[in-house]
């Protein structure tokens, strides 16, 4: 897996027995472009991509690829959603004046 998000999304899906495939189908999006989501819940029949950091290239890929596979249902899951879910651990960061 690319990423520390993905790995503990996988374990907990994996804890609440939930069935799933890691980038198992690369859609093609443009001419030499393909976008592979992160994972497929094939019982519910949803993509999840777990973004970080949403670069404009990645936004763009989603984008088109919900344009051109209207049928096919994604899911964005970044920071805030994965804490919700208990996948992360709430950040607690607090600076301290000087």
């Amino acid at each position: 897996m690319r990423s520390s998000w993905e790995v503990l999304y996988a374990q907990w899906l994996d804890q609440k027995k939930i069935s799933w495939v890691y980038e198992p189908f690369a859609f093609r999006v443009s001419s030499n472009t393909f976008y592979f989501p992160d994972f497929y819940l094939s019982k519910e029949k949803i993509w999840i991509e777990i973004k970080g950091r949403l670069l404009p290239s990645a936004a763009q890929k989603m984008k088109e690829f919900q344009a051109l596979y209207p049928n096919e249902k994604l899911v964005m899951l970044q920071k805030a959603d994965l804490e919700a879910l208990g996948v992360l651990e709430k950040s607690t960061h607090h600076r301290k004046k000087i």
